[in-house]
């Protein structure tokens, strides 16, 4: 009986502990604004592409504060060469058994041309991709590099939520934290070593901003910043 008695009082801490640990991540996971899941590439003649889907908020805002999310799916494609001008490049995606197809769009901050065709989908899905127009015809199978990564987005988000806790406290007003979250992915996906990481980051109503990068195969934080 006395030990039984010893035992409760000892686990009694240890379940409250843990009841608050779950709390906070439940708090921080209601003002996540985008988390991307999975991460596809390809190269060919013509160009490399990659995809990566998940879900963000439907306004795209970057306030610190989040709303309601939707599904997303963005293909980005980099040509190797300059278009043919006044001929718009078109994409043919071909996801398991469903066809997508529209134009691409010329992004002018980093010179890519990208697409979102507003559909998440899973690691296990087969693409194969067709790009024409603007004088290139080529198409390619796009293999999922993120299927072999030790390192879910979900665990680099607890990940990072233990470095960023001691600070995200200070933050919550109302049962709530008061600031929105991303989950995404950075590093150079158009080289086939891939050397990508987890980029977890935090944007407070107040401008206090929080973020980690997180080694996808170890779960270490490899950077931690801090500003406000």
């Amino acid at each position: 009986m006395i030990k039984r008695i010893f035992l409760l009082i000892f686990l009694i801490p240890v379940l409250l502990l843990s009841g608050c640990d779950v709390g906070f991540k439940i708090k921080a996971w209601q003002v996540v604004s985008e988390y991307r899941k999975c991460l596809f590439v390809a190269s060919c003649e013509d160009f490399s592409a990659t995809f990566t889907s998940g879900k963000r908020e439907a306004s795209y805002s970057y306030d610190g504060v989040s709303s309601d999310l939707v599904e997303f799916g963005v293909l980005t494609v980099q040509f190797f060469s300059k278009l043919e001008p006044d001929n718009t490049p078109q994409y043919v995606l071909f996801i398991d058994t469903i066809q997508y197809e529209d134009i691409l769009e010329f992004n002018p901050i980093d010179g890519t041309y990208v697409a979102d065709i507003g559909k998440d989908i899973s690691n296990k899905s087969d693409i194969y991709l067709r790009v024409y127009g603007g004088g290139v015809n080529d198409q390619t199978k796009m293999k999922c590099v993120s299927n072999k990564w030790k390192v879910s987005y979900k665990q680099a988000f607890n990940t990072a939520l233990q470095k960023f806790k001691p600070i995200l406290k200070k933050q919550i007003k109302h049962n709530s934290i008061n600031g929105e979250f991303f989950i995404k992915i950075v590093g150079d996906k158009s080289d086939q070593t891939l050397n990508i990481c987890w980029y977890v980051s935090y944007l407070g109503v107040d401008k206090t901003t929080l973020a980690c990068i997180i080694d996808v195969y170890s779960n270490q934080i490899i950077a931690f910043k801090k500003a406000n």
